[in-house]
């Protein structure tokens, strides 16, 4: 069975079978991010996110090119358009990324946020599509933080020094101006 894992948070790239995976151009790897995280998404919210700088026809030209070189270049048909209005991931292929562990799993979650969201991660006349990724970004920076807060607090009550410890300095490298957690190692 072909296996294909997403990284998005640090530094962001796909495996496909273990093997890095080199998108042609860096719109149709913002794409393939985008319907990874969103899971599906109109034709034209996707136009204009990434060619909002062009007329509709264009932009929907570049976007079905973009289609066609993402299903190319991993050589599986892993957007689909089950509706021609709507793009979306394929639900048949199995994908793993680590911000789906990130959002649904308690302890594993935390360890799986390696960084910002897409991080150095830039995109050229896509403003609508690096405004996103700044929201994104401050979204699961603060649910990160609130993750760390919550272990915190659970291994506060049950005493346990070396998780308050571990997860404190995680913490303070987040947000180093939080200073419940410098409180908390003193």
């Amino acid at each position: 069975m072909i296996s294909v894992k997403v990284k998005l948070f640090n530094t962001p790239y796909v495996l496909k079978d273990k093997e890095k995976v080199i998108f042609p151009f860096r719109k149709a790897e913002a794409l393939f991010y985008y319907l990874c995280v969103n899971k599906q998404a109109t034709r034209d919210e996707l136009a204009a996110l990434l060619w909002g700088d062009h007329d509709e026809t264009s932009a929907k030209k570049y976007l079905r090119n973009a289609m066609y070189r993402i299903r190319k270049t991993l050589g599986l048909e892993i957007i689909i358009s089950p509706q021609k209005q709507v793009v979306m991931i394929n639900p048949d292929i199995e994908m793993k990324s680590d911000l789906s562990v990130f959002l649904n799993r308690e302890t594993e979650g935390i360890d799986v946020y390696t960084g910002e969201f897409l991080k150095g991660f830039l995109v050229k006349d896509a403003d609508a599509f690096i405004e996103w990724t700044r929201n994104k970004m401050e979204y699961f920076r603060e649910l990160y933080i609130s993750k760390l807060i919550k272990y915190i607090d659970r291994n506060l009550k049950s005493q346990e020094n070396r998780k308050i410890e571990h997860y404190t300095r995680l913490l303070i490298q987040t947000d180093e101006f939080d200073e419940r957690a410098y409180r908390i190692l003193m």
